[in-house]
């Protein structure tokens, strides 16, 4: 029923190219936090419509964060994928390009709280990263420097730690950026320092008065700089004695100007 144009009467043999199929695959877009993995497998990319042919799907595929660290613009990038039809492998009849998708690795909570500590006044509060916790880091993580701050340096029973300006160190480096970091105070008791403070001996003549002032006393256990500034001094006896006693009381302590008696537990 059909004639050839240049008359040709035998079997005739031809030769076609079928070139291979576009298609783009592109990886899907993923919000993760610092320290998971992004999610792989055929399942977290798509093909542009039209691209693959009917039947045919995606059944392995490479994905590749751009970074690990907290970041609002990453990139997650396809590569190396296997197309099925039919149960066979038919990647070879498409020419594949491949599109980013946008990874953003939020940063990871962490929470660092100052231990408690009971310490003397007058003493300093211990510091240094052992001196507190941290809930929330990655495994092999550390605080490696914190700052913290009393209070008060006062006698206090209710008083508070406070940590801050924390570094997060991982493998030797520097991490702190990829942390959320909220920090949580510890307790603070400073107990009153205890000092004795003690009449010197005095020998006077029957009908005069016991030498008065702070320089009639001694005093052992105060803290650098502090001085007995007033003192109540109370003889046992104004008759003839070798017996006597000089009581000492209502001591005042002075640093300076400032009045820090109450942080003394005095005899």
């Amino acid at each position: 029923n059909y004639a050839w144009t240049d008359n040709t009467t035998g079997n005739v043999t031809l030769s076609w190219t079928i070139n291979k199929k576009a298609v783009t695959i592109t990886a899907k877009n993923q919000t993760i936090t610092y320290g998971s993995n992004i999610a792989t497998g055929p399942s977290y990319v798509t093909a542009n419509s039209g691209g693959l042919v009917g039947g045919h799907a995606i059944t392995a595929i490479t994905l590749a964060a751009s970074t690990t660290l907290a970041t609002t613009s990453g990139t997650i990038t396809p590569s190396a994928a296997t197309i099925t039809g039919g149960g066979a492998d038919v990647t070879s009849n498409y020419d594949i390009s491949y599109a980013t998708g946008v990874l953003v690795i939020n940063k990871k909570a962490v929470t660092i709280t100052a231990k408690n500590q009971t310490i003397t006044y007058g003493s300093m509060i211990e510091t240094g990263p052992s001196q507190v916790t941290a809930s929330g880091l990655l495994s092999g993580h550390s605080v490696s420097s914190v700052v913290l701050n009393a209070s008060t340096s006062s006698y206090t029973t209710n008083g508070t730690i406070a940590p801050s300006a924390a570094t997060i160190n991982g493998d030797g480096t520097d991490v702190t950026a990829n942390y959320e970091i909220a920090y949580a105070d510890g307790r603070l008791v400073i107990n009153k320092k205890s000092v004795t403070i003690t009449a010197k001996a005095q020998t006077l003549t029957y009908g005069e008065s016991i030498a008065t002032g702070q320089d009639q006393v001694t005093a052992s256990g105060l803290v650098g700089g502090h001085t007995v500034s007033s003192i109540v001094l109370t003889a046992s006896t104004d008759q003839y004695t070798t017996s006597g006693t000089i009581t000492p009381s209502n001591a005042t302590i002075s640093s300076g100007s400032e009045n820090v008696t109450s942080n003394y537990d005095i005899t």
